[in-house]
């Protein structure tokens, strides 16, 4: 989960999202996420797994990162195990998406996420049950699922 400074000073703070390419075998194909994946052979702990994925979708140095924590472990509805690692980047670095697996990136500020009137609940069906699901509309995105859920970990943490 990259953070970094937004354009409009110190207390300005931007959340980096992507949006994943269309891809037939990948059922969260276009869905809007954070950098990242599974853990490969060669990374040494989920913080090494979080840089190299940021690096591979967005061209973001491991070494310009700094990690300044994480968010609770999480088993998505799909059955993923989830790790959210919080990194922050300079403004200066530039976002560069990787075309096999970003289709677009894109910023929201922490202030629009801590506006309650942003956020909306929605029942999907899932597996013939009936599951309530955040989303966050933004710049023509739907962030939504388990993107959204570690989004509202964050603002609830934050208002705590």
């Amino acid at each position: 989960m990259p953070l970094r400074p937004g354009p409009n000073g110190a207390d300005d703070i931007e959340v980096v999202l992507t949006r994943r390419v269309e891809h037939p075998a990948d059922p969260h194909s276009g869905q809007v996420s954070f950098p990242g994946g599974r853990e490969e052979a060669g990374d040494m702990n989920r913080e090494a797994t979080a840089l190299r994925e940021a690096e591979e979708e967005l061209r973001i140095p491991a070494d310009r990162v700094r990690i300044v924590g994480h968010l609770d472990e999480m088993l998505t509805i799909t059955g993923y195990h989830v790790v959210p690692v919080i990194g922050w980047i300079a403004r200066e670095i530039e976002l560069v998406p990787n075309p096999d697996e970003v289709a677009r990136v894109f910023t929201v500020s922490l202030a629009e996420l801590l506006l309650e009137e942003r956020w909306e609940r929605r029942i999907h069906a899932w597996r013939g049950n009936e599951v309530l699901v955040w989303h966050f509309p933004h710049d023509g995105e739907d962030v939504w699922g388990a993107t959204a859920f570690m989004l509202r970990g964050m603002v609830e943490l934050l208002r705590d």
